[in-house]
C-alpha cells in the first residue's frame, strides 16, 4: 500500500472516530428519573394485587418521561400476553382511532414466529415515540425499554424486576428496599457494585445512539444493559445486549 493510501485510510478512520460523541449524563438526574418511574409502576407490579377493573394507564409514563412524546396520531397502550408459566404486558403504539381490542385482533399476525422469538414484536412500540434529541431523552427511552413492562406481572413473569441503578445513593436505596422485603445482596456482588461506575453512559453518532446502564435483578444480580437506537426518528431499537457485572440470585418464584 502506498504512503498516500495509508494516509487516506488513517484520515477516514479518524474522521469516523470524530463523529463519535460521548455525552455526559448527570447521575442524580438519572437516578431521580428512575425513582419517579419506579414509584409510578411499583403499586401495579404484581397482577394479583392489581384491581382487575382498573386498567393501568401507560400514557402516564410520558408524564414522568417528559422528554418523550408520541408520534402524531398514535398513543401508547399495552396488550396482555400469556407466556409459559406467567403473563406480562407488551407495550404497543397504536392509532388513536383504534381501540385496543381492534388492535389486538391484528397484532399477533403482524409478525412471524421468528420475529416473536427475537423480540421484534416487543420492541415495535419505539418506532412511534419521539425524543427531543438530547442525551437525557435517550436515557428516558432506555428506562422505557428496560422497565416499561414491569407492571401487572403474573407468576414467573415476576422475574421481570430489573431496576436501573444510576448512583451510589440509588444503590443504598436498593439495599434498604431489599432488606425491608427480606432479601440481602451477597457481599461479593455488593462489593463489585460498589466499585462499578454506576453513571449511565451514552455514545451518540450521526446514525445511532448507544446507551449503557447498570440494572439489578433478584434473578441474576447486577447487569449492564446496552441499548442502541436509531438516532433519527423513527427511533428503532437496533440492538439490545445484557452483560453480567456481578452475579447473584436472591429471588424465588414457585
Amino acid at each position: 500500500m502506498s504512503a498516500l493510501n495509508c494516509f487516506a485510510l488513517i484520515f477516514v478512520s479518524l474522521s469516523a472516530c470524530s463523529n463519535l460523541q460521548k455525552a455526559n449524563l448527570d447521575s442524580n438526574y438519572c437516578q431521580n428519573k428512575v425513582d419517579e418511574f419506579n414509584q409510578l409502576i411499583k403499586p401495579y407490579f404484581c397482577y394479583e394485587e392489581t384491581d382487575p377493573d382498573k386498567r393501568f394507564d401507560v400514557t402516564n409514563f410520558l408524564l414522568v418521561l417528559d422528554l418523550l412524546s408520541m408520534d402524531s396520531g398514535y398513543r401508547l397502550d399495552f396488550l396482555y400476553m400469556p407466556v409459559a408459566g406467567g403473563g406480562q404486558p407488551v407495550l404497543v403504539s397504536i392509532p388513536v382511532s383504534q381501540s385496543i381490542d381492534e388492535f389486538a385482533d391484528k397484532f399477533r399476525d403482524i409478525f412471524t414466529e421468528e420475529e416473536w422469538q427475537n423480540n421484534a414484536a416487543y420492541d415495535k412500540f419505539f418506532e412511534h415515540i419521539r425524543t427531543d434529541g438530547s442525551p437525557e431523552a435517550f436515557f428516558q427511552l432506555a428506562i422505557l425499554g428496560i422497565m416499561g413492562n414491569h407492571f401487572c406481572l403474573f407468576w414467573h413473569s415476576l422475574e421481570l424486576d430489573d431496576v436501573i441503578i444510576c448512583s451510589q445513593s440509588g444503590l443504598d436505596e436498593l439495599i434498604n428496599t431489599l432488606l425491608s422485603e427480606g432479601f440481602q445482596i451477597p457481599p461479593d456482588a455488593l462489593k463489585t457494585a460498589r466499585e462499578t461506575d454506576l453513571t449511565p453512559s451514552i455514545i451518540m453518532t450521526e446514525n445511532s445512539v448507544e446507551i449503557s446502564v447498570i440494572a439489578f435483578t433478584k434473578y441474576g444480580g447486577f447487569e449492564k444493559h446496552t441499548l442502541v437506537f436509531n438516532s433519527e426518528f423513527p427511533h428503532i431499537l437496533l440492538s439490545r445486549n445484557i452483560e453480567t457485572v456481578a452475579w447473584c440470585f436472591i429471588g424465588g418464584i414457585h
